[in-house]
């Protein structure tokens, strides 16, 4: 039986739903309603934990806020049992354009504070990662700037591809469960305006 640690990232509290650092939490809350799995409060996160295709599927929702998402996973990977080949991160990332999915087996953590406390936390940066475009638009190096564009809300005219982003995403997990991350890769790593393929999974 294979086994998936799924970490969705994202701040915990109505302040900070359908905000642009929150869009993690969004794509994991799809995925859990399409497997019929139900989230309950652990200590560090909210867990929804479910067999899927002979797959042990784990996924958390940590409510240590965003900078120390790494002392949930830690935690949760300690408890299940699980290592870092078996954690898939889903984050958004201002380096990427708006609607573009990048899914990678390692990485630099580009600045995001969630990922930088993950590596830091599993001393390692050994870990899958599928980031989501939210785009930039603030100035380079203007700290502030960068925090109030992601912790910023999205705009009524972005909550249309932000839709399509949570449903490819979510798309993109259920193939991973499917075909494995290599053939996941080729199929969802670019624009969510890419053409479908036919076997993507559309009934659970």
């Amino acid at each position: 039986m294979g086994r998936f640690l799924i970490t969705g990232l994202g701040n915990v509290g109505n302040e900070y739903e359908n905000t642009r650092h929150n869009i993690g939490f969004d794509v994991v809350n799809a995925l859990a309603q399409s497997l019929d799995a139900t989230f309950v409060s652990s200590r560090y996160s909210h867990v929804a934990e479910v067999k899927y295709r002979n797959h042990k599927v784990l996924i958390i929702k940590p409510t240590t806020y965003m900078n120390l998402s790494g002392k949930a996973v830690l935690y949760q990977m300690r408890k299940s049992g699980m290592n870092p080949s078996e954690l898939m991160v889903v984050t958004d990332d201002f380096n990427l354009p708006v609607g573009m999915l990048r899914i990678r087996t390692k990485g630099s953590s580009g600045g995001h504070n969630g990922l930088k406390n993950i590596e830091q936390e599993l001393n390692t940066p050994v870990y899958s990662r599928l980031r989501i475009g939210i785009g930039k638009s603030f100035e380079s190096g203007m700290d502030r700037a960068q925090e109030d564009f992601v912790l910023g809300r999205w705009g009524s005219e972005e909550l249309e591809v932000k839709q399509k982003m949570v449903q490819r995403t979510r798309d993109a997990l259920l193939y991973v469960f499917k075909h494995g991350l290599t053939n996941t890769m080729k199929v969802y790593n670019g624009s969510v305006d890419a053409p479908e393929t036919p076997d993507v999974l559309r009934k659970i």
